[in-house]
């Protein structure tokens, strides 16, 4: 979405015939929508509620007359038992008990006391564990956070750089989502969104239309393999696609979503080894999806479930239907599960009829899958679906975007091209703000590069 945000606004700025070059045989990236069995998938959950007004103003002149306004459902499944997301306080003390009530509150008082305390020693608590115990308590991280740090992100919390928190986590902590339970204000999550009848990817599917229309060229299924620069500027880009000869593009301005440690190993001469090690430490976790297809409509009331218990094997379930019922075949419903693997984990060398089985158990343990049949599944590999914040990762980061400062007219941008956890809305930001910035300053790369801290007041809202 980034790329081709970015093309859209320099086209606005007066330049005509931008070239987007996308490596997928589909636009969007991880915000397009897939067919099968009659349903339309979109890679994992998306949801519109944005707060800047030119993301707003684009996709309301692509999509306007398509949107459709999604209640925001959610639940929680955790002890066996289901509750709603955010927590009502009724509902938090029917289901873990007066005693783990009592227990979550004092252990909440006394990390909200020891964090003022090292506050006043240390500054920030500098660890996603650190700064989940001052905010919710110790007993609280080990009932929900730590396992599902470890579920989400294959890392403990306390490996974990407190940014997942301040991007991840929009309650400030447990006495807030109290108080919200309480009174039902609920200021850290949404209540409705906005949502493409035909999936997300109908959003990148009429901006590349644009695009082409008038007098760009959006290119499907060419890989960018080699970036030749010199003197501080990018001259050439080397496009390959399976047929046919490659492709030599000179260019004035290049915008890039590729993921880092992937762009350095493409650029021509090559980077020193420190700074390729740098990206390389940059780590991610893949995410499977696996999508089953039941004879029910729906399965479920929620648009999003959420599992932070190991007994299960996966993070997060959406169901389609709550999106938009025309998203699947009538009378049935598509549930999309998500499981989230690093590199080494075993759901790398697990078999699709292994996860398929293992999606399907976890459907009836927790009574998904209660009067329900399953009609079909299928496993789609998402790689690099999460950028980890592990501590340290910002080190890295600035080691790799120092070395980038120097190639004066490549712009690196979005979640992959910043190392970036964001929503879709985020990165169409950034992509306009990628071609304003180039337009202004063709060949000072560096000034973006020192705006990255900015993009880390990003929130993603549930």
């Amino acid at each position: 979405m980034a790329g081709l945000s970015a093309a859209n606004t320099f086209q606005r700025l007066g330049v005509k015939d931008p070239l987007v070059a996308e490596n997928k045989p589909y636009t969007g990236g991880l915000a397009a929508t897939m067919s099968w069995k009659d349903c339309r998938m979109d890679l994992g959950p998306h949801r519109l509620h944005t707060i800047y007004p030119e993301v707003k103003e684009l996709i309301h002149s692509l999509v306007g007359e398509d949107l459709v306004v999604c209640n925001r459902t959610s639940q929680i499944y955790m002890r066996g038992k289901w509750m709603e997301y955010p927590p009502r306080a009724g509902e938090m003390i029917a289901c873990l008990g007066l005693v783990e009530g009592a227990r979550i509150g004092a252990s909440a008082l006394c990390g909200r006391l020891k964090a003022l305390f090292q506050k006043l020693i240390r500054g920030n608590p500098g660890t996603y564990g650190a700064y989940l115990e001052s905010r919710f308590g110790n007993h609280l991280r080990e009932l929900i956070f730590d396992p599902f740090a470890l579920k989400v992100y294959r890392e403990g919390a306390d490996d974990l750089d407190e940014m997942v928190a301040r991007v991840r986590l929009a309650s400030q902590g447990i006495f807030s989502v109290l108080l919200e339970a309480i009174t039902g204000r609920h200021k850290s999550s949404i209540k409705t969104f906005l949502y493409p009848n035909q999936g997300m990817g109908l959003i990148s599917a009429r901006l590349a239309e644009r695009i082409e229309n008038n007098g760009g060229e959006v290119l499907l299924e060419h890989e960018a393999v080699r970036i030749r620069h010199s003197g501080g500027l990018v001259r050439t880009v080397e496009l390959r696609r399976e047929e046919g000869d490659p492709i030599q593009i000179e260019t004035s301005h290049l915008i890039t979503t590729i993921p880092l440690v992937v762009l350095l190993d493409i650029l021509e001469p090559a980077p020193p080894e420190s700074v390729k090690t740098a990206a390389g430490n940059l780590t991610y976790a893949d995410s499977f999806l696996v999508y089953t297809l039941v004879d029910k409509q729906p399965l479920t009331p929620n648009c999003w479930m959420y599992f932070p218990e190991e007994n299960i094997v996966f993070s997060r379930v959406f169901e389609l239907y709550n999106f938009c019922p025309d998203l699947v075949p009538e009378g049935m419903s598509c549930l999309c599960a998500e499981i989230p693997a690093r590199p080494t984990d075993p759901t790398q060398f697990a078999g699709d009829d292994e996860l398929k089985s293992r999606v399907w158990d976890g459907f009836k343990k927790s009574g998904m899958a209660r009067d329900a049949e399953c009609v079909d599944q299928v496993v789609i590999k998402v790689p690099r679906a999460y950028p980890i914040y592990r501590l340290g990762y910002q080190q890295e980061l600035k080691v790799v975007l120092d070395y980038l400062s120097g190639i004066g007219n490549l712009i690196s941008t979005g979640r992959h091209g910043l190392f970036h956890y964001n929503n879709s809305d985020h990165s169409m930001e950034m992509g306009r703000l990628a071609a304003e910035y180039a337009h202004q300053s063709p060949e000072n790369s560096a000034n973006w590069y020192a705006k990255r801290e900015e993009f880390d007041k990003y929130r993603i809202v549930d």
